[in-house]
């Protein structure tokens, strides 16, 4: 039986996949929710001399994606700051990045990670209540006044007034990454495949594959971060920029084959 257009129950996007134009694959999201794509457009009307509409001209569509990534994800982080993300790697590679930790007096000492000789660190007591106190300075030994480290091992100050330090520096990481929002760097344009599940109405006990792809679409550099709480969730945008080049003008593309059956 030859396939017939028809209605599509859409169940939720399964992926979004990025890629440059060339094919190379740039990331993929999968928790993607409460997707959308709205297409507007201009329009030039001829009216009658009372105003009355005789035609409506359309012109320059627009488009918009839209949609939650229910989790803080990296890779749109990257996107959305318009700067690729650096990963950490050996030698020259490797990325400074700060720590803080928390550390009860009778810890005695305290594992400083990633730490080299002359990076820099700080250590201060901490108040039960949250206040900052006083600061402690580097020793050859630890005393009341003073910290002692070896190799990347910091003991204590013996400050007897105190039973909580906080202490913060910078440590070389081999296996990360830093994703940094330049205030002058904007998103680059991808080639964005969402893959859709979907029933037919018609059976649904039957869950196919569906594909909408952005040939031309840039994020947005605009979102907010959820940090903590309930929601944990950033927003993921951008505009369908007309694949200009080609014969179709195509914002976006609808692909769909029944026999792209899914579990």
């Amino acid at each position: 039986m030859a396939f017939k257009l028809g209605d599509l129950i859409i169940d939720r996007i399964q992926m979004g996949y990025a890629e440059k134009f060339d094919g190379t694959p740039l990331y993929v999201l999968s928790q993607l929710s409460d997707a959308s794509i709205e297409i507007s457009a201009e329009s030039k009307d001829t009216t009658d001399k009372d105003g009355v509409l005789i035609k409506r001209f359309w012109r320059a569509k627009t488009g918009t994606f839209t949609a939650t990534n229910a989790m803080l994800n990296l890779n749109i982080l990257a996107a959305q700051s318009g700067n690729e993300a650096q990963m950490a790697g050996q030698g020259a590679a490797a990325i400074i990045m700060p720590r803080i930790i928390i550390a009860q007096k009778t810890d005695l000492t305290v594992s400083l990670a990633g730490f080299t000789s002359g990076a820099r660190i700080t250590v201060n007591a901490l108040d039960t209540n949250g206040s900052m106190g006083k600061a402690y300075t580097l020793g050859t030994n630890a005393s009341a006044s003073e910290y002692a480290i070896s190799g990347t091992t910091l003991t204590l100050p013996t400050d007897a007034e105190e039973t909580q330090f906080i202490i913060k520096y910078d440590r070389s990481v081999t296996e990360g990454v830093k994703i940094l929002n330049s205030a002058d760097k904007f998103p680059k344009t991808v080639k964005l495949t969402l893959k859709a599940l979907c029933v037919d109405p018609c059976h649904a006990d039957e869950l196919k594959g569906c594909y909408i792809v952005l040939p031309s679409f840039q994020p947005s550099p605009e979102t907010t971060i959820a940090l903590g709480g309930d929601d944990t969730s950033i927003d993921f945008t951008g505009d369908l920029q007309v694949n200009y080049c080609s014969t179709t003008k195509d914002l976006y593309t609808v692909y769909f084959c029944p026999d792209d059956d899914e579990d």
